[in-house]
């Protein structure tokens, strides 16, 4: 679904060049992203935190 909001928020020509950025010759345009929204969010500290559970 989020690809969907991409697209919607994108001008008509932009969505082939965000779908183009992401995309892999084999498999496509699978991938995932984890996306924080909120007021007063540390970047750094989340990042660290997730980097210790890789």
């Amino acid at each position: 679904m989020g690809g969907c909001v991409a697209v919607a928020l994108a001008g008509p020509c932009e969505w082939k060049a965000i779908l183009n950025r992401h995309w892999h010759s084999v498999w496509g345009d699978r991938r995932q992203e984890l996306v924080f929204i909120g007021a007063g969010m540390e970047e750094a500290a989340i990042r660290a935190a997730l980097d210790a559970y890789l």
